[in-house]
């Protein structure tokens, strides 16, 4: 039976240069360096936690069979973190890591936290996080990490929970996650006016002809029975749009927002 060993050890840069040395014969999983980046970047940042309970797995002939990515990062990074390193494993023993794991991720933590809506409320933290970093989202190479997003929401327990309760309902004019998203961006400008815009919105009531939140409804109403849907940053971007119209009592005729500079969104007034 082999012996297997745990110690706890500081990684340094050179250490985990050392540790990938070692020539893996293809055992080694392909690096993926949106991975590696959003990694060093959380150690960068100094939001990297030491010892969760997370291993580096070296087996019997010193290659490393998990934890490449973290090591990786910390060469990029050029960080220390401290870890568990767990050597003796036997070489077949990569077949089997993660293999019965199940991906824990912020739906889950948010709901273990006891936390409604989670679904809505993941996505309101991510787009919030993107939107703050003035970053495209869907396809950025830069990615948050659940640590960001609940750092983001510890940040304003309140005004998240309350941006999700707000909008619960607007399924039939606009996606639930979509809309908490915009309410807590225009409650940060003024509540009431963000209570009013998704009232006006849901309802469909106090409009005139020329009201930009009509045109909008309108506009979300014909996408919902629509085969050929508005794409997600379009949508929002026509959202803000309106709102800004709103807060400065501009009467328009035609609700129009041109994509532009990727996924980027106007900024609401």
């Amino acid at each position: 039976m082999n012996k297997v060993r745990t110690r706890i050890v500081n990684i340094t840069p050179e250490y985990a240069t050392q540790l990938l040395q070692k020539e893996h014969e293809g055992q080694l999983r392909r690096r993926t360096e949106k991975h590696v980046q959003n990694l060093a970047r959380i150690m960068s940042e100094g939001n990297w936690q030491d010892l969760n309970g997370d291993t580096i797995v070296i087996d019997t002939d010193g290659n490393v069979i998990d934890g490449q990515h973290r090591l990786l990062a910390v060469i990029e990074s050029k960080k220390v973190i401290v870890t568990l390193l767990v050597e003796g494993v036997r070489p077949e023993a990569y077949y089997s890591i993660d293999l019965q794991a199940k991906s824990r991720g912020l739906r889950d933590v948010l709901s273990i936290e006891g936390y409604v809506n989670c679904s809505s409320l993941s996505t309101t933290l991510r787009s919030v996080w993107f939107f703050r970093r003035d970053i495209g989202g869907k396809g950025s190479r830069i990615l948050p990490a659940i640590q960001d997003l609940v750092r983001l929401l510890n940040s304003d327990i309140e005004g998240f929970v309350n941006a999700v309760k707000a909008t619960h309902g607007t399924q039939s004019i606009l996606a639930c996650g979509q809309a908490a998203f915009l309410y807590y961006l225009f409650a940060e400008i003024n509540v009431d006016d963000a209570k009013r815009f998704f009232k006006f919105l849901v309802t469909g009531v106090g409009f005139s002809e020329d009201n930009a939140i009509r045109l909008l409804r309108d506009r979300l109403m014909a996408d919902y029975y629509s085969k050929s849907k508005l794409p997600k940053v379009e949508k929002l971007g026509l959202c803000i749009v309106a709102w800004n119209a709103f807060r400065t009592g501009k009467r328009v005729r035609q609700l129009r927002w041109k994509r532009h500079d990727g996924n980027k969104l106007p900024l609401p007034l």
